[in-house]
């Protein structure tokens, strides 16, 4: 599958509309509350200087996906990505960490390393870490 990114852009009801839309079985709120969503949106936890966030948009423009980049001021950041679930299993996963590490470096020169964790049972998000050279 081919996708593109783009930064999120003043999209608090897309993205309410996004994490409303599917369950997130491998998180700690698989059914996030829209509330709660608008909170996190207004108090900068997805955009901002410690934060960016990008939407994964397939080739007929569809939101398959979403990746947050966080603690960018810190030494090493770390990232959340989520996947519709009928588009998990199509690379979109691999094709996002690939891209999102050339973005840190290529961008935040100083950074050094990326972190990333899973869920044991996360089986799918372990085999792209593997994939991506995590």
């Amino acid at each position: 599958m081919n996708v593109r990114f783009e930064e999120l852009k003043d999209e608090v009801e897309a993205l309410i509309k996004f994490l409303t839309s599917d369950t997130w079985e491998f998180y700690g709120t698989p059914n996030p509350n829209p509330a709660r969503i608008r909170v996190n949106y207004e108090n900068q936890y997805y955009t901002g200087d410690d934060c960016k966030t990008f939407w994964i948009i397939s080739e007929q423009d569809i939101k398959v996906g979403m990746l947050r980049i966080y603690d960018l001021q810190d030494g090493n950041p770390l990232f959340d990505i989520r996947i519709l679930s009928k588009y998990k299993g199509m690379g979109v996963g691999t094709i996002a960490v690939k891209w999102l590490t050339d973005y840190v470096f290529n961008n935040f020169p100083e950074k050094e390393r990326i972190e990333a964790n899973t869920r044991q049972d996360n089986y799918a998000m372990r085999c792209v870490f593997h994939k991506c050279g995590y």
